[in-house]
């Protein structure tokens, strides 16, 4: 997943969880939230 998109995952992933809660779960977010696993 991180391969397909790396530098949008990187830019997104301090935003992506706040968005994630806005749209109420979207799909896109949804597969992108397990990925600030990198982050830890």
């Amino acid at each position: 997943m991180t391969a397909c998109l790396p530098g949008y995952a990187s830019a997104s992933l301090p935003f992506v969880p706040a968005k994630h809660h806005r749209h109420g779960g979207k799909p896109d977010l949804a597969a992108i939230d397990p990925i600030p696993v990198e982050s830890d």
